[in-house]
């Protein structure tokens, strides 16, 4: 799947790995809310991979579950998400 960084500059969400995967996700599963399942859908449905990466960011407490069983970014996640003038990553949306 291709989506856009920063300045619009197009890039492959295959090639994303460690902090930037971590970020990217982050994004889908506070602004839109998306599933497991759903970002999943672009990795080749590799859910145990988008599981481990929810598990990461809710172990470094960038992320934590709401009572409707979607997430919200925590404090720490924020902080650490300003460190850009402009998004990580634009979903396109």
């Amino acid at each position: 799947m291709i989506s856009t960084i920063d300045d619009n500059r197009s890039f492959n969400i295959n090639t994303l790995f460690g902090l930037e995967l971590a970020k990217y996700v982050m994004l889908r599963l506070v602004n839109y809310h998306d599933s497991v399942e759903k970002i999943a859908e672009n990795f080749d449905n590799d859910k145990q991979l988008i599981s481990e990466v929810v598990k990461f960011l809710d172990d470094i407490r960038w992320i934590k579950p709401d009572v409707n069983g979607t997430y919200k970014i925590t404090t720490k996640g924020k902080n650490n998400m300003i460190s850009r003038q402009k998004p990580l990553v634009n979903l396109g949306r």
